[in-house]
């Protein structure tokens, strides 16, 4: 199941997790789409939920998971 859900982020659009891939794909603003890999749902839940999302997404997910 993929998951999308558009953000209030001066640098983030959208986010987008699959369950099936434990994929988390960070549309930003600038047009690039960085996935996340091996992030658990919980994570994906606690970042659209995040007073900032931004700040969450720096400070628990940018240098935690690796990315392509």
């Amino acid at each position: 199941m993929i998951k999308r859900k558009d953000v209030v982020s001066s640098a983030i659009k959208s986010v987008e997790y699959d369950t099936n891939r434990n994929t988390l794909n960070i549309y930003m603003k600038d047009g690039s789409v960085p996935v996340y890999y091996g992030v658990p749902e919980k994570e994906y839940n606690s970042l659209i939920a995040a007073g900032s999302v931004g700040k969450y997404f720096n400070e628990n997910i940018r240098d935690s998971y690796l990315f392509s």
